[in-house]
């Protein structure tokens, strides 16, 4: 017999135009059944940020830019989850993370460029004993 589970994927594409979100039925191998999706918009707002943060992309004065979209859009993630959850009626969730492609360690690091003294934040596995205050 086997062993069926709800997923719930999100993402977003690269035309900046909002997330997707969908709930399907599986057993993670052989058996896949959507059951229902929703689409979530960006606001124009956020809409602009992400695309000025890709022309800009290159431009290292910009990153810091990153933690914010993320932040922005993660919030949108949210949303259109609890979203999907209320449409379906599912009240409880549990959250699994693959730790050989998110390992546990991954977490908030300043990286600083002393030769032009530019600091960013991001997130990232790296090792270090340095501590520093990001303000």
């Amino acid at each position: 017999m086997r062993n069926y589970f709800l997923a719930i994927g999100v993402m977003s594409g690269t035309s900046a135009d909002g997330i997707d979100i969908s709930l399907i039925r599986t057993d993670g191998k052989d058996y896949f059944k959507p059951l229902s999706s929703l689409s979530i918009s960006y606001s124009d707002d956020l809409r602009k940020k992400i695309i000025n943060f890709s022309k800009s992309f290159w431009d290292k004065r910009s990153h810091f830019n990153i933690i914010l979209l993320e932040e922005l859009i993660t919030k949108k993630y949210i949303e259109g989850i609890k979203r999907l959850l209320k449409k379906t009626k599912i009240t409880t969730i549990r959250y699994n993370m693959k730790k050989e492609i998110h390992p546990s360690e991954y977490r908030y690091v300043v990286f600083q460029d002393v030769s032009c003294d530019y600091s960013f934040l991001t997130r990232s596995t790296i090792v270090t004993k340095d501590t520093i205050k990001w303000e």
